[in-house]
């Protein structure tokens, strides 16, 4: 079993969801808005090309001290789950319509899987385009079928202790931007949900 990092989307509006944050988490949201106001966010259908442009790009780049490989195969795996409309992609582009960042996720049911939001580091760090990318995640899922979106947390427990000890855990610290505080500050109301994973396609499920 994995440990799920969630954020809740069952509000009316994003606004709804807004208002629960912190201060900081506003001031991330705003930002990552503002610096990133010439871009365009969007759902496409799945592009082989372009996902494993950027799949590729993330492998040669340094994250945490080093060079990273998707636990996720290029070739069958991610092909087969875009085409069974599993793979959700999302993209953000530039006034010519080039992609500049591009995130992809699990959908199973009312539950998804996030994957990180994949871009050029040393062009576009400074610009908060991750942040940018997890917030419109979150939009575009607000007021759907779907209850949470998984950040995922790793090995670490199950939810409600993974809320209590999530400052021992820097590599995933900045995700909890996205959390709303009243679950934040609440660990115990919440359910000790862990990931179990099985089936042909690696599904996942919360139990």
């Amino acid at each position: 079993h994995e440990t799920p990092l969630l954020v809740n989307v069952e509000y009316d509006s994003f606004d709804d969801y807004y208002k629960l944050l912190s201060k900081s988490s506003k001031k991330n949201y705003k930002y990552s808005m503002k610096h990133n106001s010439n871009l365009t966010y969007q759902h496409i259908d799945y592009d082989d090309r372009l996902v494993m442009f950027f799949m590729e790009l993330w492998e040669h780049q340094i994250i945490h001290g080093k060079k990273k490989q998707w636990p996720l195969g290029y070739g069958f795996h991610i092909r087969d789950l875009g085409e069974k409309g599993i793979l959700k992609v999302f993209v953000a582009t530039d006034e010519s319509n080039t992609a500049t960042c591009l995130q992809f996720v699990e959908q199973w049911d009312d539950y998804i899987f996030c994957h990180c939001p994949l871009f050029d580091k040393n062009m576009f760090n400074e610009s908060y385009i991750a942040k940018y990318m997890w917030f419109n995640l979150i939009k575009f899922f607000i007021n759907s079928d779907v209850k949470n979106l998984d950040l995922g947390g790793g090995q670490r427990g199950d939810w409600c202790e993974l809320i209590k000890n999530r400052k021992d855990h820097d590599k995933i610290r900045y995700k909890w931007t996205f959390v709303t505080d009243d679950i934040k500050n609440n660990p115990d109301k919440q359910y000790p949900w862990k990931v179990k994973r099985d089936g042909h396609y690696g599904r996942r499920s919360l139990v």
